[in-house]
């Protein structure tokens, strides 16, 4: 019996931990570049512009990510890479710079708010924070403790960034209330919103009322991506001793 050959059996093993629609678009070309190389009827040309492409756009994602910022909290997790990886899941083209940008940056600004909340702050700490979030001002900053002084004003000036650019794209950038407190603390809906910013033409006023009605597309979303988060994430937060995930109210039903 004939073998099969290797790059078509690491294609195989691939398809078998995670199947092609699962997986990250880049991420499964830089396999598919691979596996192509080792086929005997391989086009040349093609392998060449494939793997061209493929190392412009990584060294374009290698400088995005050198501007983006770092926490500086140093209770909470650094996340860069993780979330900036997680934004070029979702638009990996060079046209996208802006969309990845600023989607990493309120990822980080919401995985920073939720260390804060979920294991650091006092209570009392988290109610100056909450009322200095609903004030939206920077007047408010003389009410928090000084390590959350960094955190509040680096969302402030986020705001701004954001209303600069969405003013200059000649669009108003809204965010859908939501249901329930933990579809929308799985800042899913977040990043639905950010992710208009980067798309020009393509998003306006009408784009964003749709999003702001919260259309259950978008709401199914958020819940699956909240109980996703804490199924993955369950063990390690409660070492850390964060507050109960939706894994803590299932079983004590």
């Amino acid at each position: 019996m004939q073998s099969i050959p290797h790059h078509l059996a690491q294609h195989i093993r691939n398809v078998l931990v995670l199947s092609f629609h699962k997986g990250v678009p880049r991420v499964e070309a830089r396999k598919y570049i691979s596996a192509y190389e080792e086929d005997e009827s391989r086009n040349e040309t093609l392998l060449e512009f494939a793997k061209l492409d493929f190392n412009r756009v990584q060294l374009l994602h290698r400088q995005e990510l050198g501007e983006l910022f770092a926490g500086k909290l140093p209770y909470a997790r650094d996340r860069i890479l993780e979330l900036y990886f997680w934004a070029c899941s979702t638009q990996s083209e060079p046209y996208y710079a802006l969309l990845r940008l600023m989607v990493t940056k309120y990822l980080t600004m919401v995985s920073l708010s939720d260390d804060t909340y979920d294991a650091y702050a006092t209570m009392e700490e988290i109610n100056a924070l909450t009322d200095a979030f609903e004030r939206c001002n920077i007047s408010a900053i003389d009410q928090l403790p000084y390590y959350m002084k960094d955190l509040y004003k680096t969302f402030l000036d986020l705001f701004e960034e954001t209303s600069n650019i969405v003013c200059k794209e000649g669009s108003v950038p809204t965010f859908g209330e939501y249901l329930h407190n933990g579809a929308t603390s799985s800042s899913y809906g977040v990043v639905a919103a950010v992710c208009f910013v980067g798309m020009g033409k393509f998003a306006g006023i009408k784009e964003y009322e749709w999003l702001k009605a919260n259309p259950k597309i978008a709401n199914a979303v958020k819940i699956i991506g909240r109980l996703l988060n804490d199924i993955v994430s369950h063990e390690d937060e409660q070492k850390r001793g964060d507050c109960a995930s939706s894994v803590e109210c299932c079983k004590k039903e």
